[in-house]
């Protein structure tokens, strides 16, 4: 089950969560990522956190390779060079975690 913010109304939860695929991502600045989602929204994901923490996300570190985020198969996931990857499921509750900021 996907957590979403109790400020989130039912009915976008439901339409929303039918569609937890990426149709693109495209580099925002920083550790920024600002992903389309296969039902329209842009929302952005700050990713500095994890890419901190994560030991095996470490090579994101150097902003030239974390910008060359792309889409993984089907939209499931974004992907890096030396095989790293996030699942969209994951990146879509990190993008609903902060409300004001949510969409572009």
């Amino acid at each position: 089950m996907t957590w979403l913010p109790e400020c989130t109304p039912k009915r976008e939860i439901m339409s929303d969560t039918k569609a937890v695929r990426i149709a693109s991502v495209k580099y925002a600045g920083d550790y920024t990522l600002r992903i389309r989602w296969v039902n329209g929204k842009t929302m952005p994901v700050d990713l500095h956190e994890p890419i901190f923490r994560v030991k095996g996300m470490s090579p994101l570190r150097t902003k030239a390779v974390f910008a060359e985020a792309g889409k993984g198969e089907g939209g499931h996931s974004i992907v890096w060079p030396g095989e790293i990857d996030m699942g969209a499921d994951r990146l879509w509750e990190m993008c609903w975690s902060k409300p004001a900021e949510r969409t572009l």
